[in-house]
């Protein structure tokens, strides 16, 4: 589930379903769905692009009531309960870029950044990560994949949600790939014509136990 945008996109809304892994044009923010079936905006975004100086500002919101967001420099396996905002707008700071900064020295890098993000009723939690390349506290967000294309703007490397309520954002790393693929599927399931809807929080001990994974 990216979060970005190509500079044809700026100032358009787009929001994403990060359960069911979509995302949601500007036309559809208002009543989300796909083939018929309802989806939820868990996380709205939008772009706005600055053409002098090749910068991005970003808009992020939540899009049910009672959610929010919050940045955190710290990789948490437990979402924070309280303190998130209903919106956040990351922009250039006027500095140069990491790049500029560091040059290729990954290991020197200020940091990563991570979104925590409170969204539906009841709530479920997830943690965003940003990314080491686009630091919200860097000034470009911007990449121009290759010549003659038009620069575009990335912000998300990837995810994790539980789709089960808990805080707990911290992922099974025992777990058979075909039980976790059987569990994904039955989350998109339970959501699929119920977007509030929450599946039984499975027994994770037995189902490794059941698979034959003892160790």
């Amino acid at each position: 589930m990216p979060i970005g945008f190509k500079v044809k996109e700026a100032g358009f809304t787009f929001g994403d379903d990060m359960i069911q892994g979509c995302r949601i044009s500007p036309d559809q923010i208002e009543n989300p769905s796909i083939n018929g079936e309802p989806l939820c905006c868990d996380i709205l975004y939008k772009g706005l692009w600055n053409p002098k100086n090749h910068t991005w500002s970003v808009v992020l919101s939540t899009g049910t009531p009672g959610g929010g967001l919050m940045i955190s420099d710290q990789l948490l396996y437990v979402a924070p309960e309280t303190g998130y905002q209903p919106s956040l707008t990351l922009g250039p700071t006027g500095e140069p870029s990491r790049w500029e900064k560091w040059g290729q020295q990954k290991l020197a890098h200020p940091g990563l950044r991570y979104l925590y993000l409170r969204s539906r009723t009841p709530f479920v939690y997830a943690r965003i990560d940003l990314g080491e390349n686009f630091d919200v506290n860097d000034r470009p967000f911007v990449r121009k994949p290759s010549r003659g294309e038009t620069y575009e703007f990335g912000l998300t490397n990837g995810y994790v949600i539980n789709p089960y309520g808990d805080r707990v954002l911290d992922e099974e790393p025992d777990l058979p790939i075909d039980v976790r693929l059987r569990l994904e599927q039955e989350v998109r399931t339970a959501y699929r014509f119920h977007v509030n809807g929450r599946p039984p929080k499975p027994d994770i001990p037995k189902l490794i136990k059941d698979s034959g994974r003892w160790w």
